[in-house]
């Protein structure tokens, strides 16, 4: 049987549950959910109390309320006692008789905050979260979630990457790419064979094309200039500049003569120069009037950029950088020093590009500019544009962005994104036929909205592992990970392995929380009367691995998708195109 595809997110991470009793039991429970046979491949696997975590009213009084009294004093959350005024001014002694007090209602405060239960473990949370933070429970389960993928591509499933993979964009003679917009313009020449390449898999083509071409161990290498004249990079990039030659304004006499080549960037000119010259920050507002009228706003920009060029007092790193290239560098590298001059392209910020031309006159640095109207990205992304079409440009940039991530893993040639995230009802617990309720669990655990049939192998993983411990299917069937079959299963050792690194970690934020807490109530609150030692019941919080597969999200994450590739035009046609939507005229 086939493997289903398509999308699901899929949840992996750390699962904390909050005791409510002296000594709880975690079994796990393990269930493929789906309304149909195509969906089937969508489970829960998650860690649950058995038989219950039904309070017991000594634990809640005396374990978790005077917890909490504690950690309230600490963060002088306690109204002053008017009975005996004399211990506010001493917070362990106020914490110590504020837990043995009465409210004004007659009724013993331990009893009288305890009778609500989920009130009491979301007051426990809020101040365990910082022990929470301090041993890094959130980097634990990303860490669980890389392990778990390094162990599927280790058993089987060759068509995922290295979740730690960062492909190096190289220009045609070998300089890495580092802003989006080289790796951009690097790229482009590869892909002039798929820009008629109509189909919803262009983000896989592009992922292929890169791997194919950027796979090996080329030498990477410096480069004086972003793009090299005489390269199929400045070819593009000539082309597009011939094209937009009749629209442009100033007083460059030659739009195409690259000299030696051109620097580009993503960054407008008072993100680049505000903070080096006094005129940019007195432009005022770039958009408003004509072309002409805009470039005559740059005007003083420019006059100050001739100055400041020629300054050798300057802080203007403009005339470092064209200094270092004029002159050439230890490494032999003189293309701005043969050919005399280069190009820079930066964008206004106003819709707009400008380009500099930047001469070597011995003493001195010329500088030359003319605006491009209406051009409204930077130099990369507009030739791309132009020499690849707008589509197939924002899919490779939107591939760029991803691949260039440590939030990503790539498979099947599709990067598929993770983030990280936080829920307090993120898991499930059984109740009569499949309605579930959604309990207080905090999760710290990271999202993958998954592509291709990656979900669906996932799943058969994970089924494999456990899913032959079931008959019925019933959320009330549990299972201990650590009694039941052999490991020769990938899910199954890694489930192992982050059980017991879950009981370690709960074991150090337990061992930090507690240590005050003990010392306080051995020396102040010196409670009686307690059947066994209050110090050996369960503590209030225990970590447990988890991972579910839904359905949830799958809308969002198309429409995302789809709007980065540029095919969305309007609010309309987005709302038509993934749900069908219909629009009147009015």
């Amino acid at each position: 049987m086939a493997i289903p595809k398509g999308k699901r997110l899929i949840r992996i991470g750390l699962a904390s549950l909050y005791n409510r009793k002296v000594k709880s039991q975690i079994k796990y429970m393990y269930r493929r959910v789906g309304q149909n046979p195509n969906e089937r491949y969508s489970f829960r696997w998650q860690p649950q109390f058995v038989p219950d975590n039904r309070g017991e009213s000594e634990y809640l009084k005396k374990r978790l309320f005077s917890w909490v009294t504690k950690e309230r004093s600490e963060a002088s959350q306690l109204p002053d006692s008017t009975s005996r005024p004399s211990v506010n001014k001493r917070p362990t002694e106020r914490a110590a008789k504020y837990f043995w007090g009465y409210s004004r209602h007659g009724d013993r405060r331990m009893q009288d905050q305890t009778e609500d239960e989920g009130m009491l473990i979301r007051q426990v949370h809020k101040f365990y979260h910082k022990y929470i933070q301090q041993k890094n429970v959130a980097g634990h389960s990303r860490a669980a979630m890389e392990d778990l993928l390094r162990r599927i591509k280790q058993q089987k499933y060759k068509p995922m990457g290295d979740p730690s993979y960062t492909p190096t964009i190289r220009s045609a003679d070998g300089a890495a790419g580092r802003s989006t917009e080289e790796k951009l313009i690097y790229l482009a020449p590869h892909l002039h064979k798929l820009k008629d390449f109509k189909t919803t898999r262009n983000e896989q083509a592009v992922v292929r094309k890169i791997r194919s071409v950027y796979m090996g161990n080329r030498t990477v290498r410096d480069q004086q200039l972003d793009v090299k004249a005489n390269t199929p990079e400045a070819t593009m990039i000539r082309n597009f500049l011939k094209s937009n030659e009749k629209s442009m304004i100033g007083n460059l006499r030659n739009l195409t003569d690259l000299g030696a080549g051109i620097e580009v960037t993503e960054k407008t000119i008072v993100a680049r120069f505000g903070d080096q010259l006094d005129k940019v920050s007195k432009v005022g507002d770039l958009k408003a009037g004509s072309a002409k009228e805009r470039y005559a706003k740059l005007r003083p920009v420019l006059q100050e950029m001739l100055s400041e060029i020629n300054n050798p007092n300057t802080k203007f790193g403009l005339r470092g950088e064209a200094k270092r290239r004029f002159e050439g560098n230890e490494k032999g590298q003189k293309e701005a020093a043969s050919a005399g001059a280069y190009k820079f392209a930066i964008p206004t910020g106003a819709g707009d590009l400008l380009i500099l031309h930047l001469q070597n006159q011995g003493d001195k640095i010329g500088l030359s500019a003319g605006l491009l109207p209406n051009v409204t990205d930077d130099l990369g992304t507009a030739a791309v544009g132009q020499y690849l079409g707008s589509e197939l440009t924002a899919i490779a940039k939107s591939v760029i962005q991803k691949s260039s991530s440590k939030n990503q893993i790539m498979y099947d040639n599709i990067i598929m994104e993770m983030t990280q995230n936080q829920m307090f009802h993120g898991l499930h617990t059984g109740s009569t036929g499949t309605q579930t309720k959604s309990p207080f669990i905090p999760t710290y655990h990271t999202n993958i909205m998954s592509q291709s049939d990656f979900a669906g192998r996932l799943s058969n993983l994970v089924n494999e592992a456990f899913g032959g411990y079931y008959n019925s299917g019933q959320w009330q069937d549990f299972f201990d990970p650590q009694t039941q079959y052999g490991n020769n299963n990938a899910f199954r050792r890694w489930s192992m392995d982050w059980i017991a690194q879950s009981v370690k970690l709960e074991e150090d934020v337990n061992q930090a929380a507690s240590n005050r807490w003990k010392r306080w109530m051995k020396t102040q609150v010196k409670p009686t009367g307690i059947q066994g030692s209050l110090y050996s019941w369960a503590n209030p919080v225990s970590f447990r691995p988890f991972i579910m597969t839904s359905k949830q999200g799958v809308k969002q994450s198309t429409a995302g998708e789809m709007t980065a590739q540029g095919r969305f035009v309007s609010y309309r046609e987005a709302m038509t195109n993934m749900f069908g939507t219909s629009f009147s005229k009015n």
